[in-house]
């Protein structure tokens, strides 16, 4: 464990089968009189996690002047396929026993884990904002440092009206359990495209332009439209609820403006009858 001495606790049974135990944390193993055979010894950390359980030689055991443990210090980094790190994860380890590590990566997507038992645990990666598993894996450690890389999926979506025109500025925004996993604005063709996204079955898409709102699923390495209950002219969005009124007032006028001009017709053949 880099050379730097352990401190645990220790169990020893000799051929005999009688027990030696510390009392106390260590980090020497002290027996004495141990007869001739073999000797088993199980050394623990302080918050009872086994370390090591090997059977020795007595003789090999006497002449042994220091024991090297399955410890050390490694750190972790998690990264998108780009490589670009992702912060903010919440990674958990897991052993055989039930015994879990949980650790935040940093800005450059790392984690520390300090005298770390190396052996084999299922590494579980939250996705920062959706409290999601985007990676479940098991990984048996040795003395190197590991890297991560999360598998993504890219997804497009392009914002339309109902004549099918393009809609740019819109918000949208990909959810998964109502919780956002990234945000983003229509461009001059209704497009929106996200990059690194957690790799699901499917996305909920949350659509707002203004007042006007529209959900819909959509899935990865697709383009999925969106249509807003509305109409795009010159650049200029307006729902169609929002024309009703402007609509209504429309259509009285011209009605009153067809009664006058018939009114008058009425009045001008009266006049060339008389």
């Amino acid at each position: 464990m880099n050379g730097l001495a352990f401190t645990g606790l220790w169990t020893l049974r000799d051929p005999s089968g009688a027990v030696y135990s510390s009392d106390k944390p260590t980090s020497r193993v002290e027996v004495k009189l141990v007869p001739d055979g073999t000797c088993l010894l199980t050394i623990h950390s302080t918050d009872n996690r086994t370390v090591l359980s090997k059977s020795f030689d007595a003789k090999t055991l006497h002449d042994l002047k220091y024991l090297e443990l399955p410890i050390k210090s490694i750190m972790m980094k998690v990264v998108w396929p780009d490589g670009v790190p992702l912060e903010g994860a919440e990674v958990i380890l897991m052993d055989e026993s039930g015994f879990q590590y949980s650790l935040t990566t940093d800005d450059e997507g790392r984690i520390f884990l300090h005298d770390f038992l190396l052996k084999t645990y299922t590494v579980k990666v939250m996705h920062p904002t959706a409290s999601i598993p985007i990676m479940i894996k098991n990984i048996t450690f040795t003395e190197e440092n590991v890297t991560l890389t999360i598998k993504s999926a890219p997804l497009m979506i392009r914002i339309v009206d109902i004549l099918g025109n393009s809609v740019k500025g819109a918000e949208v925004s990909v959810l998964c359990n109502k919780i956002p996993l990234a945000k983003a604005v229509s461009d001059e063709n209704g497009l929106v495209r996200f990059e690194k996204l957690p790799d699901l079955k499917l996305y909920e898409v949350s659509v707002r332009y203004r007042s006007l709102r529209s959900t819909t699923l959509a899935r990865s390495n697709e383009i999925s439209v969106v249509k807003l209950n509305a109409i795009s002219l010159l650049d200029f969005v307006v729902g169609i609820e929002d024309m009703i009124p402007y609509l209504v007032s429309a259509v009285v006028v011209a009605i009153i403006l067809a009664s006058i001009m018939i009114l008058r017709r009425v009045i001008r053949r009266r006049r060339e009858f008389y």
